[in-house]
């Protein structure tokens, strides 16, 4: 069978006749037979093309978009590395630069309740809670190391001790009693767990309970003084993000300072 038989046979372009001719049921041509070929030459290039790059992700194509939807219950989420990260630290406008944090000035408390409660009676001893401390790069960053690089992160405060109320005993981070804070569930349902934090006045208590004896709080006229030069809390968080163009790396993670 030569060349012309070939693309004959191959002919689906030409239309059908009634009547058969020479054994064809149309009215085939070498040129229809030649359009025929490249067409379905350039239907199979294009259908392979696009399976490879729906199966294998090599590019950004095709464009996808996405809808935000109301999710009942959003799960739990602990305030640790292995979910939403933070750490506090110190800002004076005055000098334009970060400085260890005063604890000798403020103690930063975290409440699994509104800070509302605490405020009618301050009596901690009533309440589960957090003390925060000096962050530690061995402890705290576990997994997350290329994320926080801040040269002022271990002057930065971080969760040292977890209070409870129960057994009334603090627990330091790593004992096997401590457990971390959380976010639960979502704002509109009705098991949500959701966690404050509160800074305030250094009481001496408090401060022996993270760094014993070894601190001494400030008078009411030296922590004035801090406030006037504008010292800020910078609250600085790991956030997560869905990229929905990055087909591999799907989840992004990034901190906001």
């Amino acid at each position: 069978m030569n060349i012309k038989m070939i693309l004959k046979k191959i002919d689906f372009i030409s239309t059908e006749i009634t009547l058969f001719h020479k054994g064809s049921l149309s009215h085939s041509s070498i040129a229809s037979g030649i359009i025929s070929l490249t067409s379905c030459t350039i239907i199979i290039f294009i259908s392979v093309y696009h399976f490879l790059n729906l199966i294998y992700r090599e590019n950004d194509s095709p464009k996808v978009a996405n809808n935000n939807q109301f999710i009942e219950d959003a799960g739990i989420f602990p305030l640790n590395s292995s979910s939403f990260f933070h750490f506090i630290s110190f800002f004076i406008e005055k000098n334009k630069y970060f400085e260890s944090f005063d604890f000798e000035s403020f103690n930063l408390i975290g409440l699994e309740t509104y800070f509302l409660a605490y405020e009618e009676d301050k009596d901690l001893s009533k309440y589960n809670h957090w003390l925060y401390g000096y962050c530690n790069k061995e402890i705290d960053i576990k997994g997350i190391e290329n994320l926080v690089t801040q040269e002022f992160f271990t002057k930065s405060a971080c969760i040292r001790k977890y209070y409870d109320s129960s057994s009334h005993n603090y627990y330091e981070v790593g004992d096997k009693n401590f457990r971390w804070p959380i976010l639960g569930h979502g704002t509109f349902n009705p098991k949500q767990k959701l966690y404050s934090l509160i800074a305030i006045k250094c009481e001496q208590e408090i401060l022996n309970n993270i760094f014993g004896k070894e601190h001494t709080c400030k008078s009411d006229g030296e922590i004035e003084k801090i406030v006037n030069n504008r010292g800020e809390f910078h609250f600085n968080f790991i956030d997560h993000y869905v990229d929905i163009l990055k087909y591999k790396e799907q989840i992004k993670i990034i901190l906001i300072e």
